[in-house]
């Protein structure tokens, strides 16, 4: 039998969770045949079974490619000072990387809604690793005296990473969404309880209220 060198192998694998991510972004996951992923692949059936056990081998391998393009933009939240300017920063990349990669927000949506509780145990490793990123960089800017000593990282990076969500849900089911104005809006909302730069100021959000 034909062996595939490692690095080959690696890169097909690759080829094929992208072009599946592509098709299960148009449409859906359960909507989309291992044939229609075969045809985006360019492959046969039989050569996809080589690579991969199963169809959900695939389905798993696609969220792991998926959230692995989101991280990326996490990056960009590292060399901002402001939170919210972050979060546009880290919203616009994703966009960026998704558009390039040919896959439509409307996937990560769906994922963050599935009902498939082997999925939904793949996606909440992700989101408790993206959760966990987050708070690091809390730390980290906490350490340089960007946050107030009073803020939880823990608890800040849930909200955070609440808002990244509702984002990816807004921008699929609002066709007026629009970055910019959610970015103003949640810092007037958080201004008044969390200071100038989104940091919570000793005792202010109790006297703001």
């Amino acid at each position: 039998m034909r062996t595939v060198q490692p690095d080959k192998k690696k890169a097909q694998m690759r080829h094929i969770v992208a072009a599946a991510a592509r098709r299960f972004s148009l449409k859906g996951i359960d909507g989309t045949t291992t044939d229609e992923i075969c045809e985006e692949a360019g492959i046969s059936p039989g050569r996809l079974y080589y690579y991969f056990s199963s169809r959900d081998a695939v389905i798993e391998a696609v969220v792991e490619y998926v959230y692995e393009i989101v991280a990326v933009a996490q990056l960009e939240m590292e060399t901002c000072d402001d939170m919210i300017d972050a979060l546009i920063a880290g919203h616009r990349l994703a966009d960026a990387v998704l558009d390039e990669a040919g896959i439509r927000r409307a996937l990560l949506v769906e994922l963050v809604s599935t009902g498939r509780t082997d999925l939904q145990k793949v996606v909440h490793e992700k989101y408790a690793t993206m959760n966990a990123n987050i708070e690091t960089m809390i730390v980290s800017l906490k350490s340089r005296g960007k946050f107030s000593e009073a803020a939880e990282p823990r608890k800040l990076a849930s909200v955070i990473l609440s808002i990244l969500t509702g984002w990816e849900v807004l921008a699929v089911t609002d066709k007026a969404f629009d970055i910019e104005q959610a970015g103003a809006a949640l810092r007037a909302v958080l201004e008044p309880w969390y200071g100038a730069r989104g940091i919570p100021a000793d005792g202010q959000a109790a006297a703001a209220v």
